[in-house]
Order: C-alpha cells, then sequence, then structure tokens
C-alpha cells in the first residue's frame, strides 16, 4: 500500500541514493528541493569542491572592493542532507558510482539518481589571458585581484575586456569604488543582447563615470603591462577578462558532450544514452553544466535559467523515484538583469539601474521574438531584482510569516535559506517585499504538507518550538500586546488545526495586514477563493478563542507570584492562579523524560507544577540545575539549565477570567531538538522582534 506524498515501498526495497555534483546555485537548490520532497525517503549527498556558495554573480563587487559575505553550504542546506567535500574524479554511469578525491583518498559513490551542476568556467580563450586576467574564474582569483587593485597608484590604467552585463558591471563597479584609476573597457560589440534604449542608458552611465569604451576592437594578446587589440596596444596595469563563461567538465565520463563541453540532455533535462531500463533517468545535468534542451531557441548560461533548471529537475528526480514519468522543461527568458550604480551623476532624478529588467513582450511581437531567439526590449525602470542585502532587510518579517506557518524555527531558516537560493534568479515588477513573500509563503505550504508524516509519527504531545523574543509583554500598547499573542504558543496550536492554505491565507490577512490580491499572487489563486480561505480559517479561531490576553503590567505581577508560589510550595496560592480548565501539555519527543498525558483542571496542574519545582530545587545543589526567566513567543517563561545546556522551558498563556489575569495553559517543551534554536538564541543574544 502507498502511503500518501511518499513512495510505494515493498520488503526489501532500499533508501534510493540521490548524489547532486556541485554546491552552487543549481546544485544547493536541487539538493534542498529534494530532500524537502522526499524527505525520509532518500539520501541525498552534495559533492562540492568547497565548504561554502560562491555568489557568483556579485564577484565583480568583490574586485571592486565591495564588502563580501561567505555563504557556508552548512547553512544554506537542509539539515538531512549530507555533505562532503571532495573533487569529482570520474563518473562510471554503467556502474552507477562517481569516483573522487577527498584530501587524497580516492573513493567511489555509489548512485541512484545523480544530478550534475559543476557548472562552467570563464572563458579564457586569449594568449596571456589566464595568466593575467582570469580576475573572474573564481572567488580566490577575485580577492587576489581586489587587493592588485587596491594598491595601484592614482591614473593606473585598468582594462576590462568583454562587452556583456558582465563587463558592463565590472567596469561600472571599479570606476565608482577608484573614480582615481583611468578604467577602459574594450570589446567588439558592446552589450549585444540589450535594446538600443538600454544600450544607449549602460553607455552613458559608464562614460558618466569617467570610463573609456572601446568598440570594435578584438583582443589577440595579453601581457603584465598591455592587452593587444586590433586597434592598437592598451596600457593595463590590472587586465580583467569578462568576456564570457563555457562549459566546463572537470572529470571523466561517458557522458554526450556538445562542443563547448556541456553536458547534451533531453527536454526533461535527463542525459540520454545509458545501459538498463532505467539508466535513461539516472542522470540529469541543469544549469552551466547541461547544454540547451531541444525545443528551446534561447538559454543563457546564467543563475537566472539555472535556478529554474535545478527546481525542474529536482521535481523529475522526484518523480523518477516515485516511478512516476517526467516532464519536459519549459522556459522563457522574459529578460535580463544588469547592476548598474544606485545613482545617475547626471540626472539624480532618473530612476536607479539596479535590476534593469525588460518586462516579456505580448502578441505579435512575443511570436516574432520566439520565432527568432533574440531576447526582447529592455525597460530600465519596471522590474526589481532580489539582492542579499534585500534579503538581510526583510529577514526578520520572513522569518515570522515562516515561523508561524510552520510553528518551528529550525524549519523556518531552512526555508529562508532556500528562499535565499531561489531569490538570487528572481527579477519581477513587484516590491522585494511581495516577490520575497510569494517565495517564502510556497516553500512553507510545501514544508507543511511533507511535515504532515513526520507529525503523524511523532512520540507523544506535539509544540511548536518555543522562540526567544523581545520584551513586548512588558508593554502595554495594543499593536505590541496583538503582535506577541501572534506568535503565542496558544495561537501556534490552534494555526495547526488550520488545513495549510487556511493556515497561510490567515497569517498573511489577520497578522500580517496584506491585502487579499496580495495573497491570491502569494498563493497563485484568485481574490474570491482566498477570502472564503480567510473567512472560514477566522470563523474556526474565533470559535476557539474563548479569552483576551492579560495587560503587560498584570502578567508581570501574575507570573513573579506564580514563580515564587511554586519555589515556596503553596499549592493554594499557586491553585488560585490557574483557570479551572487549564492545561498542562510536555512535549518530549520520546527523548527526554517527561509527563506522557496532557494534565488538565487546576488542582492537577498545580501539583504537577509543584511536583517540578521541588524536584529541581533538590538537584540544584549537585547537578548544576539553575532557573531563568526570558520571554518566549511573546509571554514569560521558566528556563532550567544543566549546566550551560538548556533541558526545559516552561512557557505560560496569561489571559483574564472572571476579571482577573490568570494561568490558561502551560507548555513544557523537553525535546532536545526543539530547544537547539532557543539555546543558541539565548547564548548569542539574538532576540526576534514580533
Amino acid at each position: 500500500m502507498s502511503r500518501p506524498g511518499g513512495l510505494s515501498r515493498l520488503p526489501g526495497m532500499t533508501t534510493p541514493r540521490i548524489v547532486i555534483l556541485g554546491g552552487g546555485y543549481a546544485g544547493a537548490l536541487a539538493a534542498n528541493r529534494i530532500a524537502g520532497r522526499l524527505g525520509r525517503d532518500a539520501a541525498v549527498t552534495l559533492i562540492s569542491d568547497r565548504d561554502d556558495l560562491v555568489h557568483r554573480v556579485r564577484l565583480h563587487e568583490v574586485i571592486a572592493g565591495r564588502r563580501w559575505k561567505a555563504y557556508p553550504l552548512a547553512q544554506l542546506l537542509r539539515r538531512r542532507i549530507a555533505r562532503v567535500r571532495a573533487r569529482v574524479v570520474r563518473i562510471d554511469r554503467a556502474a552507477r558510482t562517481v569516483e573522487i578525491d577527498r584530501e587524497g583518498a580516492r573513493e567511489h559513490v555509489p548512485f541512484d539518481q545523480l544530478v550534475l551542476a559543476l557548472g562552467s568556467r570563464v572563458a579564457l580563450d586569449v594568449p596571456g589571458a589566464a595568466a593575467y586576467a582570469g580576475g573572474l574564474a573564481s572567488l580566490d582569483a577575485a580577492l587576489a585581484l581586489r587587493a592588485r587593485i587596491a594598491a595601484l597608484p592614482d591614473r593606473a590604467p585598468v582594462v576590462v575586456i568583454g562587452g556583456g552585463l558582465t563587463a558592463i558591471e565590472t567596469a561600472s563597479e571599479l570606476a565608482e569604488a577608484y573614480p582615481r584609476l583611468a578604467v577602459t573597457l574594450a570589446t567588439g560589440q558592446f552589450a549585444p543582447s540589450l535594446s538600443e534604449e538600454a544600450r544607449a542608458y549602460a553607455r552613458h552611465v559608464l562614460e558618466d563615470l569617467g570610463v573609456t569604451v572601446r568598440t570594435s576592437v578584438r583582443v589577440s594578446d595579453i601581457t603584465p603591462a598591455h592587452v593587444t587589440t586590433t586597434a592598437g596596444a592598451l596600457p593595463a596595469d590590472v587586465a580583467i577578462w569578462a568576456a564570457g563563461f563555457t562549459g566546463r567538465f572537470p572529470c571523466a565520463s561517458d557522458l554526450p558532450l556538445d562542443d563547448d563541453g556541456r553536458v547534451v540532455v533531453d527536454a526533461t533535462l535527463a542525459v540520454p544514452g545509458g545501459e538498463g531500463p532505467d539508466a535513461s533517468v539516472a542522470v540529469w545535468a541543469i544549469g552551466d553544466a547541461a547544454a540547451r534542451p531541444p525545443g528551446l531557441p534561447f538559454l543563457r548560461m546564467a543563475c537566472a535559467s539555472a535556478m529554474p533548471m535545478a527546481a525542474h529537475a529536482a521535481d523529475n528526480v522526484v518523480r523518477a523515484v516515485r516511478g512516476e514519468a517526467a516532464r519536459p522543461f519549459r522556459f522563457g527568458m522574459l529578460g535580463q538583469c544588469v547592476s548598474l550604480p544606485l545613482r545617475d551623476r547626471r540626472d539624480p532624478g532618473r530612476a536607479p539601474g539596479r535590476g534593469q529588467l525588460p518586462l516579456a513582450p505580448r502578441g505579435a511581437r512575443a511570436r516574432a521574438w520566439r520565432r527568432t531567439a533574440r531576447p526582447p526590449r529592455c525597460d530600465t525602470r519596471r522590474m526589481t531584482a532580489v539582492s542579499p542585502d534585500d534579503l538581510a532587510r526583510e529577514r526578520p518579517y520572513l522569518f515570522g510569516l515562516a515561523y508561524r506557518i510552520l510553528g518551528s524555527a529550525a524549519d523556518a531558516d531552512d526555508v529562508l535559506q532556500e528562499a535565499f537560493l531561489r531569490a538570487q534568479a528572481i527579477d519581477e515588477p513587484r516590491s522585494v517585499r511581495a516577490v520575497l513573500t510569494t517565495i517564502v509563503t510556497r516553500l512553507c505550504l510545501d514544508e507543511v504538507r511533507s511535515a504532515r508524516r513526520r507529525r503523524e509519527e511523532y512520540v507523544g504531545p506535539w509544540l511548536p518550538e518555543p522562540l526567544l523574543t523581545d520584551e513586548a509583554w512588558t508593554t502595554s500598547t495594543a499593536e505590541r500586546v496583538e503582535d506577541a499573542e501572534s506568535v503565542s504558543l496558544g495561537f501556534l496550536i490552534m494555526l495547526e488545526s488550520l488545513s495549510p492554505l487556511e493556515r497561510a491565507v490567515y497569517v498573511l490577512r489577520e497578522v500580517l495586514d496584506h491585502d487579499f490580491a496580495e495573497i491570491a499572487t502569494a498563493l497563485d489563486r484568485n481574490e474570491a477563493a482566498c477570502r472564503q480561505l480567510y473567512h472560514r480559517a477566522r470563523d474556526h479561531v474565533h470559535a476557539r478563542r474563548r479569552r483576551f490576553p492579560a495587560a503587560a503590567e498584570d502578567q508581570r505581577q501574575l507570573f513573579g507570584a506564580f514563580v515564587g508560589a511554586i519555589m515556596r510550595g503553596d499549592l493554594d496560592a499557586l491553585a488560585a492562579m490557574l483557570t479551572a480548565e487549564v492545561t498542562a501539555t510536555a512535549d518530549h519527543g520520546g527523548k527526554a523524560k517527561a509527563n506522557l498525558r496532557t494534565i488538565h483542571g487546576a488542582d492537577h496542574a498545580a501539583r504537577y507544577l509543584i511536583g517540578l519545582g521541588q524536584k529541581y530545587q533538590r538537584h540544584v545543589p549537585g547537578s548544576g540545575d539553575r532557573f531563568d526567566a526570558a520571554i518566549c513567543n511573546g509571554a514569560p517563561a521558566v528556563l532550567v539549565f544543566d549546566g550551560p545546556r538548556l533541558t526545559t522551558a516552561l512557557l505560560l498563556e496569561i489571559a483574564r477570567d472572571d476579571d482577573q489575569p490568570r494561568v490558561t495553559a502551560l507548555h513544557v517543551v523537553r525535546n532536545p531538538d526543539k530547544l537547539a534554536h532557543l539555546e543558541r538564541a539565548i547564548a548569542s543574544g539574538a532576540r526576534w522582534h514580533a
């Protein structure tokens, strides 16, 4: 019998082994997507020769001395993905193994499904280019070139070779960061992929920054002091090759390659050929490592195409594992992204140049473009590109959205990491927040659906992960109290009773105040359906919400009296602080000692709390136990530590009962997996602001 959303497992079936080669944009996204869709039904391994993801589209900024940040794969990848740092030596498709070199030792890694995401290399095809102009080839080369440029004297000549978007970005960044240098752009054609209007604007920006643009020249040789062209030699203390990329397949294999060294794929992104009934769907190629699939008139070597290819190949891998047919890859380039300085010096009122992308043509123009495979026109003011700074600025909002839907801080972090990868290829005519909201919401819905089966197998009662928040409960403004309530454990437990779509709509509308048009876009549904989902969720929530939170001052006073009564062992005083129908629930997950059943009633709950207090007080002298007070999920909490290790979090829900503040629910979290995020937050002092 097949399990919903999982695999049809028969006795003797082994866990599918899925190996991804390459830790760039495409490889990391494919690994995360496959692991998220299959969960424990597959063993996913990512092999990369680096421990971090190189933000390749930003290497020109690294060269120009801009701040750069490492993105460790350990933080970007889901926790269940096995990472191996090694160099790929050989792929044996017949034996279904990958030979790797790990610190000089050769190993063979078996696979059932293999995803090739090995990227590309800079096309250094001119004499002297590899030795004297390889700054965009890797992060290490960019950092070395960064140091050389910073040490150049005033008016030192720097030549950027190439006329594509990478060359334009590199020249503009250098000229803006080092106005004292003499920057020259040498190319045969200037921005050939842009429209006439966009090409003129890009040239205007470069000339405004003081860049000399030399067109209709071909570079024939590069030396330490000169760049030789068909129009003569150009002095160059530093030369930067930015004339494009070419295929790279850095290992031995029997896979079919095209003339550019890229792996041939069919319409589904599977590598054709091989032996055996399943060989044709065992190997997939994505990103720059893959040749253009048949049927696509145009496909750039860029993260904007690599990311959709990765997502599609990952879905086809999941289909193959589940015994379903692969689907063809359909893709069209809506436009191109070019990063130019934020301000036009000649016309400060003009729109900024970052994220300049065209909208897709329509009607006859669209049909003509599809026939000729030419990129559409470029509108320099209408599209929004998502940058790392945007992601950092929106992270608290996005984390709050993901946490409220998922009820797990660790899963919310996973979703944000995958959203970061996907956002690198997103350019849309909407605000950055709207784009990121769409990505995160859809990832959360995927995660909720895949987590349902894991939730059914969970040992004991399930509670959301506690979250260290700011001291919103110490203020009495209605807005802060409402924000704090929206992350309370009681509210999150209430959301668990809703369907995934109802939960997402309710959070977006009721908590984050999005209008229905925005919600419909995020969920890819019409507004009427979203309104119906919202009203259904609101009625359900209001039916279960019988009390309102107490005022901040009342909560603070009750919390102090509550802790004092436990420490004194005052049963009557403690019971008076609890509502008659109070519940005490302990989440242990089978990994810690805790009460196995939910406790009901003030008398039973008070005795339970007195027992806990006496137990910990007995252990304090010799065990290193200590108690701390904290604000978790917008409400007071008691934390119990065994030395540096957090062992228990007791969270209170305080509401008004007969005009008096009383505790309506007690949540005890003892599962060490659910306390890990809270423990790290306490150690670092990082609080999430509701």
